[in-house]
């Protein structure tokens, strides 16, 4: 009779290859990528433009009001249908801190949960998200010309997110996903204030953004590698009857 218990270590190894892998959904330096006006093209991504003049400046995603524009934003589409999503990026803003400006993060659930950078020009960096119990609040203060790593995890099953901000802190509150999933991603330089127009000294930088999220669903090649192994330990089994006849 055929032991399974000398599938367990297949299976081990076979979840051990599963547990952390991580699908990346967007992935820029912005080293390579093209300002054709409507949009920013980068590989086989694209980051649509809304409104504005985002460029690519020094291989940095470059946010400026500039021409008396009030915003300058640009969007990424999500929705894939994980229950999970981890958003990386560096951040440097220059003359956005105590302004009447504010450089945003907002998720499209379609409910917009939001971290904020000198929000409501009060120098803060804060959530706004609606209908969570468990607000964040504020992590820290901005410094301008400051650089900073923005680490963002949302699970969705849980209804959380985890934000770190190298330098700045570290929190946890509730994120509302009103359709149960993450439909898009925005990245908007904006006025915080009405009755005040675009400043041309604000700016905002962003590099090295990465969108992923985490799936044991299994890859081409850890299944594959898994069957190998099965297939080695049934001739194992085999030879090793062999060798008792």
């Amino acid at each position: 009779m055929f032991r399974y218990k000398y599938l367990l270590p297949v299976f081990g190894l076979f979840l051990a290859i599963n547990s952390n892998a991580s699908v990346i959904h967007f992935e820029s330096d912005f080293d390579s990528a093209i300002d054709s006006g409507a949009r920013i093209t980068d590989g086989s991504y694209e980051l649509r433009q809304g409104i504005g003049d985002v460029a690519i400046a020094g291989g940095e995603l470059e946010f400026n009001l500039g021409g008396g524009r009030d915003y300058d934003q640009v969007n990424l589409d999500l929705g894939y249908g994980y229950d999970n999503y981890r958003v990386e990026f560096d951040l440097i803003t220059r003359n956005l801190a105590n302004s009447g400006h504010s450089f945003s993060v907002l998720f499209d659930t379609p409910t917009v949960q939001t971290l904020n950078f000198n929000n409501c020009c009060s120098n803060r960096i804060d959530t706004y998200t609606p209908f969570a119990s468990n607000q964040i609040g504020s992590l820290g203060s901005l410094i301008d010309d400051y650089a900073m790593h923005v680490s963002i995890d949302i699970d969705l099953l849980l209804e959380e997110w985890e934000i770190d901000i190298s330098g700045v802190g570290n929190a946890r509150g509730g994120f509302y996903s009103s359709g149960g999933d993450v439909n898009s991603l925005r990245f908007s330089l904006a006025t915080a204030m009405g009755g005040i127009s675009g400043d041309p000294s604000v700016y905002a930088y962003m590099d090295n953004l990465v969108v992923s999220s985490i799936t044991s669903v299994p890859e081409p090649a850890s299944l594959g590698l898994f069957l190998s192994s099965f297939v080695l330990l049934l001739m194992a089994r085999k030879t090793q009857k062999r060798r008792l006849l």
